[in-house]
């Protein structure tokens, strides 16, 4: 089974589009929403289950995720951000893919602008992933959120643990220009190196309820 993780803050028109996609889907994935502390809350949608983080921490998105990996019952993981979207005919060719994954691998899907306008590079931080895996390395550092780009110690601890392949499954990426709110705004997007950090990572280290 897989598990769609998408993450959500304060983009309600995003989040109404991808409820159109998933009513589109032959194939039946869990598909999980996690409202990261928004001031406009994650509306209840069709096909999805919604937990909510309870305080609004600025670029708290690694927590968002863990939070979407700990309640997902898939064997997969698909981590997406909101304005990262699976079509029904790409969802499908995942599904049929999935058996024949092999074992200790992330997989990178590759990616297009929904106008189509011009070729997009696979993206740092969108993820197919066995929940066993994502478990096993330890999951993102919540002690890192607060800051863009903590990524940076995600990706190379994965890599320590995980063979990075590209997945010939292809996702569609809106723009504001498609969609007002489908990037994150008011938010500094200044990339800060993190600080190394001993032990293991910190984890679920915040309130969440359930939301729909």
């Amino acid at each position: 089974m897989l598990s769609l993780v998408v993450t959500y803050y304060n983009q309600p028109s995003m989040l109404a589009e991808q409820a159109r996609i998933w009513g589109t889907y032959k194939a039946n994935p869990e598909i999980i929403v996690v409202d990261d502390g928004s001031a406009v809350p994650a509306a209840a949608q069709p096909r999805s289950v919604g937990y909510r983080v309870t305080q609004d921490t600025p670029w708290h998105q690694d927590g968002a995720r863990n939070l979407g990996a700990h309640v997902a019952t898939g064997e997969w993981l698909l981590f997406l951000d909101i304005d990262h979207t699976i079509c029904a005919e790409e969802l499908g060719r995942l599904f049929d893919m999935l058996p024949k994954l092999g074992a200790n691998r992330a997989f990178r899907p590759a990616r297009r602008l929904i106008d189509r306008a011009h070729p997009l590079k696979r993206a740092a931080n969108i993820w197919l992933i066995r929940r066993a895996d994502f478990w096993r390395i330890g999951g993102y550092d919540e002690r890192l959120c607060g800051h863009y780009g903590t990524d940076q110690e995600f990706i190379p601890r994965l890599r320590r643990w995980l063979a990075v392949t590209d997945l010939a499954v292809t996702l569609d990426v809106y723009r504001r220009a498609n969609i007002a709110d489908a990037a994150t705004a008011g938010l500094d997007r200044s990339v800060v190196t993190p600080p190394k950090l001993t032990g293991p990572p910190k984890v679920l280290g915040f309130e969440w309820s359930r939301a729909w």
